[in-house]
């Protein structure tokens, strides 16, 4: 898997170069973004690309953002499509990360 990375203000943005987090992605998934966000407390993790997360791919973004919340960061998520939105709301997700519209606005106020 490719992972963009990106800096702006501090803040890492890391784009994943695939359309599912799944049990076949988040292996590579979950290596490259615990790499990533090593130096970086505030991340934002755009997911536009993404249209498919299983249980996995949610246990993987529910440690990444426990990593950063002991660091005293945080993540954000961006360009969540329509079925990864509904998704989140069926399993409560949508209480626990904080989701935006796309990076811009994620970036905001942070």
């Amino acid at each position: 898997m490719q992972l963009k990375l990106e800096e702006r203000n501090g803040v890492l943005i890391a784009t994943p170069q695939v359309d599912r987090l799944d049990v076949k992605t988040v292996p590579e998934f979950r290596d490259e973004i615990v790499r990533a966000v090593e130096n970086h407390a505030k991340v934002i993790l755009n997911l536009e690309l993404i249209n498919f997360v299983d249980s996995t791919g949610l246990g993987a973004l529910m440690s990444v953002i426990r990593r950063l919340n002991q660091k005293g960061g945080g993540l954000r998520l961006a360009g969540l499509q329509q079925q990864v939105t509904a998704m989140f709301r069926l399993v409560r997700m949508h209480k626990i990360f904080d989701t935006f519209d796309n990076v811009n606005d994620a970036l905001a106020g942070w």
